[in-house]
């Protein structure tokens, strides 16, 4: 619990942050005319650090080096990054196909994510199956 509201309640110092902008188009969905290009602006940086976090952990999750790194554990892991890389574009092009509207930016939010956590579940779950039909085998 604690973990929870300090993830959407914590670190109330990154609520107003002043960072550049490289591109500012306003609030969501609004219709101005220009963009600002370069401004300095005060942003909740919250959701950005917990993304960027996120990816890093899924990186070094998926590539780090595994106690016995042959070349069975190489292919499983570009087998999983293929099949992960499938299994991301047919449900983008589903998602596309069939979600509309502003559910449709969850759609690309999860999207960012995907390859990460899909490689991740089949390397680790393909690793977890072969452990244990090794440990049968003998």
């Amino acid at each position: 619990m604690l973990v929870v509201e300090w993830l959407t309640g914590g670190l109330l110092f990154l609520q107003d942050v002043p960072i550049i902008a490289v591109v500012d188009t306003g609030m969501p969905l609004s219709f101005q005319a220009e963009n600002d290009y370069f401004v300095r602006i005060q942003d909740d940086i919250r959701f950005e650090l917990y993304s960027v976090l996120a990816i890093i952990g899924g990186i070094f999750l998926a590539f780090s080096k595994q106690r016995i790194e042959d070349e069975y554990i190489s292919k499983i892991r570009l087998e999983s990054l293929v099949w992960a890389t499938y299994l991301h574009f047919i449900l983008l092009i589903l998602s596309i196909l069939s979600v509309y509207g502003i559910g449709f930016l969850n759609v690309l939010f999860i999207n960012v994510f995907s390859v990460l956590i899909l490689f991740n579940i089949r390397f680790y779950f393909i690793l977890l199956k072969t452990k244990h039909s090794r440990r049968d085998e003998k």
